[in-house]
């Protein structure tokens, strides 16, 4: 909305741009998290009726966006439309992942959402400097390859540390508790949807 008016703030406009999706996580997530609210997170149902949404909303986004030349003049302009549009990309990443927990099937997506936060902390640190090594290093300039190896480090890299970093006592990085029998985070059962 600041950036729409013109406004300009400095730092603190970093720190609002995305502290409203963290608020509005925060206070939904108990909501998620009740065992009486999982079939309604779980539908298929649910899932035919976002993806028409879902598309409509990502296609005029990016036509505006294309009609604007600016990736960000949706986001920056249309408050209110970056709004509906992200928060549409998030309600259907959420019954996708619901959907995926209840077959549990997929283990490896699991694991890879358990190291999630982990993967968001490091992954641009270490994406850039495997793409350094890549680069200079190995030469490797084709950009189909960079983008398949670095797509890859960025997921796997963050997990690597922070399993080594957990493994030599260095749990304080990532918590202010340190956890119980000192396991590792990622090796927390996390409990399968049943099936309603």
């Amino acid at each position: 909305y600041l950036r729409s008016t013109g406004s300009y703030w400095g730092f603190i406009m970093d720190i609002l741009q995305y502290y409203l999706f963290f608020g509005i996580g925060d206070f939904i997530s108990s909501t998620m998290r009740d065992e009486k609210n999982k079939g309604f997170f779980s539908s298929f149902y649910l899932l035919l009726v976002l993806i028409p949404v879902f598309v409509v909303t990502q296609y005029n986004f990016t036509a505006i966006n294309m009609e604007n030349q600016s990736n960000y003049y949706v986001e920056h302009r249309m408050p209110l439309f970056y709004l509906f549009v992200a928060l549409t990309g998030c309600f259907i990443s959420i019954n996708i992942s619901f959907i995926l927990a209840k077959f549990n099937k997929w283990k490896f997506l699991k694991w890879v959402g358990i190291h999630s936060i982990y993967i968001y902390c490091m992954q641009i640190i270490l994406m850039a400097f495997t793409r350094l090594i890549l680069i200079k290093l190995f030469k490797i300039e084709s950009a189909p390859t960079l983008t398949l190896l670095l797509l890859i480090s960025g997921v796997l890299l963050p997990i690597l540390v922070y399993n080594l970093l957990m493994k030599y006592n260095y749990w304080w990085l990532f918590s202010l508790k340190k956890p119980d029998n000192n396991l590792s985070l990622s090796r927390v059962a996390i409990k399968p949807i049943q099936n309603s």
